[in-house]
């Protein structure tokens, strides 16, 4: 995709099972307003947007983008594709009765719009693994806290348990990632924010090249700017 060969460096490998703990994600509505923003403090808001103002290079992000169409491949899922009607995903079980559920029935986010699903999926369009994502604003509490900032928000994100441990996990998130690039200007997106509820979670993605924000800003916070993916592939923004 971005035309660079991998890093000549490995990481060592984060010996969590990623079956589990990519479930491990609040749910989108336990945050938003009735519009589907995220309000933020004044101050937290305002050291929010510093964060998406650095300039934040990441070896492991590196990494995670340049490897996710081998890891893919050797995983045997194709890349990311708009969820249809032909893909299998009745048998899909990723350890979490709420994360199957949202996968196979796409109306369970309740009130919130916008929502995309996309689908990893093997030769026989069986679906190995998903994510879903929406559109959203980050906005200051305070009215006249400055512009909000548009980020992609992943509401849902699951791996079968058939095809963990093969690197098909980091892989998606290599290629969630990797979409938000490609979607950037469409999108108007500042970058990529989830909410990472477990310790667990939040290694797994900082594994992957995310920011946890930290208690200054929400301890569940984890962040991927449009900046850190261009100073991690070394494209101009």
């Amino acid at each position: 995709m971005f035309g660079l060969a991998p890093p000549p460096y490995r990481l060592r490998p984060l010996l969590i099972p990623v079956s589990a703990l990519l479930d491990q994600f609040a749910q989108p509505e336990t945050y938003a307003d009735p519009s589907g923003d995220w309000p933020f403090g004044p101050l937290r808001f305002q050291l929010l947007r510093r964060a998406f103002d650095l300039d934040f290079r990441s070896p492991a992000l590196a990494e995670t983008l340049l490897t996710s169409t081998d890891r893919l491949s050797a995983a045997g899922l194709s890349r990311p594709q708009p969820l249809q009607p032909r893909h299998e995903r009745g048998d899909f079980d990723c350890g979490t009765p709420v994360i199957n559920e949202r996968l196979k029935d796409t109306g369970s986010y309740g009130p919130l719009e916008g929502i995309e699903t996309w689908v990893l999926v093997d030769r026989e369009d069986r679906v190995g693994a998903y994510y879903a994502t929406r559109p959203a604003r980050i906005r200051s509490e305070a009215p006249a806290g400055g512009e909000p900032l548009p980020v992609t928000l992943i509401c849902s994100i699951g791996i079968d348990r058939a095809w963990a441990g093969r690197g098909g996990a980091r892989a998606m998130v290599g290629a969630l990632y990797q979409q938000a690039w490609e979607l950037r200007t469409h999108r108007r997106s500042l970058g990529v924010m989830g909410f990472a509820i477990t310790p667990q979670a939040k290694a797994f993605f900082e594994h992957c090249g995310a920011r946890p924000m930290g208690e200054a800003i929400h301890p569940t916070v984890i962040l991927t700017t449009i900046k850190d993916i261009a100073g991690a592939v070394g494209e101009p923004l």
